[in-house]
Order: structure tokens, then sequence, then C-alpha cells
């Protein structure tokens, strides 16, 4: 019998105890293999070390914030660039409240209440309280560094759905400007220009990014009537919001290029891994009756084949 152990570790926290009784059930019962036991056997000293259980406890607060601006980054369009903004705001204020010595005792009470073998005495949370103060501070500066440029994506709002009827009022000239700064020589500016008024003034394309690229795609209007606002949205809509795109893209890339893989064209390896990364855009876009249909027909007028995909009429 083999274990493992794939879950986050602070997420064990209201069932310590259960925890800890079972790593005993492992170390004292036969048939576990010599790993398993192994492995078991330095998890059950680590529940009774004063430390680790202390940052088990720190962490779990730690990760309420950023689990929350991370599921907030991840979920909502970077077109409201100003929310996304405020929750980051919001976070570095959340950390910084953690900075206290009444954050020290507290953990460390808690950390008691888990493992009563537990004692942190004064000198203990002293050297506590310094750790966690550099630990948060590093944080902090982190989170700083990560979002330094952040507010030099306020162009993304002239996509912005809830703002179209005031940009139809008055053009939002200064974010317009930052996208021409931002990404020169990308944009024709004058048609670009033309193309938003027209969409803000036309209420039917008041639509969310993604759904107003949606739409104009399959209005077979990408390419004559709003092909600006079309390379706009996609711009937009491929702008990541953390380091966690490219990070899940690189573990991607080990599951599908394998040993077994290696002579895999580059082009077929990015095209694998985008089916991959995005099968939840997948999952959504394939509820579309029409869409299957579409990418058979692309697949098969691509170039001939020695299969026939496409009826002939003789």
């Amino acid at each position: 019998m083999e274990l493992s152990f794939k879950s986050c570790f602070y997420n064990k926290k209201k069932h310590f105890l259960d925890l800890k009784n079972a790593v005993l059930h492992v170390t004292e019962e036969p048939g576990w293999d010599p790993i398993s036991v192994c492995t078991v056997s330095g998890l059950y000293d680590k529940l009774n070390d004063a430390n680790f259980v202390y940052f088990l406890i720190l962490f779990s607060k730690v990760f309420l914030y950023t689990d929350h601006v991370f599921n907030f980054l991840q979920s909502k369009s970077l077109s409201n660039i100003k929310s996304c903004i405020s929750e980051i705001q919001n976070l570095k204020k959340n950390l910084s409240d953690l900075r206290n010595d009444t954050n020290v005792n507290n953990c460390c009470d808690k950390a008691i209440l888990l493992n009563n073998n537990l004692e942190y005495e004064d000198k203990k949370r002293n050297e506590l309280c310094k750790i966690t103060y550099e630990i948060l501070d590093s944080l902090i500066v982190q989170i700083n560094i990560r979002f330094e440029d952040f507010l030099k994506l306020e162009f993304v709002e002239i996509v912005n759905e809830k703002m179209f009827k005031s940009y139809y009022s008055e053009f939002p000239e200064s974010k317009f400007i930052k996208l021409l700064q931002q990404y020169p020589n990308t944009f024709d500016a004058d048609r670009l220009r033309n193309e938003l008024a027209v969409i803000y003034a036309d209420d039917r394309k008041h639509l969310p990014p993604h759904e107003l690229l949606d739409f104009i795609i399959k209005s077979d209007l990408h390419q004559d009537i709003y092909p600006q606002v079309t390379k706009l949205c996609q711009l937009v809509l491929t702008i990541p919001s953390t380091t966690v795109s490219s990070e899940r893209s690189m573990s991607t890339l080990k599951r599908i290029k394998t040993f077994l893989r290696n002579t895999m064209t580059n082009e077929r390896l990015s095209s694998l891994s985008s089916l991959a990364i995005e099968k939840n855009l997948l999952g959504d876009m394939a509820k579309d009756p029409t869409f299957v249909d579409n990418v058979c027909n692309e697949f098969a007028d691509k170039k001939d084949r020695r299969i026939e995909l496409v009826y002939k009429q003789i």
C-alpha cells in the first residue's frame, strides 16, 4: 500500500488531530511500504514541531487573503482595472494588519490548541515575532514588485462594457493615448477610434470583451468591419493578471511532451498545450452546436488529405 500527499497541507488545519492519528496508524500498523512509513514519520515530527505548527496557523491566515485576490484576478476581466487595483491594495493592508504582537500571540495560542504538547515561552514568541515581521514585509515587497506596472494597464478599461454609455458621451482619450503608448505601431489609431465610437453607440454591443469578440467573429465582422477592435479584445483577453498562467503552461508542457513524444514539432506542441491549458474555455466553446462543425470544416479545408473528409458531388 502506498501513501500520497498531494493536497495543500494548510487545508488540513481543521483536521489536525485526525491527520495526526492517521500518521500514527501508518507507522504502527503493518502492511505499509517503507517509503510511506518513512514519509509519515517525518510528517509526525513536523506535527510536533512548534515552529511548523505556528507557521501553519500564520500561513492559513495569509492564504485566506491571497487566495481571495488570486481568485478575483483570475475570474474578473482586467477591463475593470480599478477593482483589480483596489483588491491588491486591500491585500497589502490586510497583510500589514497581521504585522503585530497580538497576531503572533494569537497564532501561538491556536497552535497550542492544535497540539497541547507545544510550548511558546516569551523568548520563543519574540523570535517568532521577528520572523513573522520579516515574512510579511517580504510578501508586501513582492506584491509591490509583481504589480508595480498594473497602473500601466489602465488602457484596458477602453473595453469595460459598464463604461460604454459614458464613453459614448465622452471618448476615453487619456486611456486611448496610453494604449497607443504601450503598443506603438500595433493599431491604426484613427480606425480604432472610429470602430470604438460605433460600438459605444450600439447598445447591442455593450458586452464584456470575450463576448464582444465572440459576437464580432461569429457575425464575420472581424476582418472588414472591426479589425482593430478585434485586435484590441484579443490583446486584453491575453494579458495575464498573474504569473500563474505561465507557470501552469510549463507544467502542462511536461505532461504533453514526454520522452515518448520527443520528436513533436513546436507548432503541434503549442497547439496541444493551448487546448490543455484553456480546457475550460474550450468546454464553453464546444457548447455551441456549430463549433465542432466549424472546426472540422476548417481542418478539412486546410490541405488535401489521404482520407476524404469532405463529400464531393460527382
